[in-house]
C-alpha cells in the first residue's frame, strides 16, 4: 500500500511462539530501496487466536483501516 506522501506499507504474517499466526508489517520513505524493521502489529501472545489474510486501506485524513480473519 502507498501512502499519499510515498510510503510504501508492505505487511504479512508469520507464526509466533505458540505456533499462531500473526500480521506484521514494515515501512519503506524511499520506494522500496530500504525496509524499515518489520514490526509485529497483531499478536495474540497467549496463543488462543490466529490472525491472518489482513486488507488494509487508508483514509483521505491519513487514518488506517485494518481487516483480518481471526480464527
Amino acid at each position: 500500500m502507498l501512502f499519499a506522501d510515498g510510503t510504501l506499507f508492505l505487511h504479512g504474517e508469520h507464526p509466533f511462539e505458540h505456533g499462531q499466526l500473526g500480521v506484521c508489517a514494515s515501512l519503506s520513505r524511499d520506494h522500496g530501496a530500504n525496509l524499515e524493521p518489520v514490526q509485529d502489529l497483531i499478536v495474540d501472545r497467549s496463543g488462543t487466536f490466529s490472525h491472518c489474510d489482513a486488507r488494509f486501506a487508508v483514509f483521505g485524513d491519513g487514518d488506517v483501516l485494518g481487516l483480518l480473519w481471526t480464527f
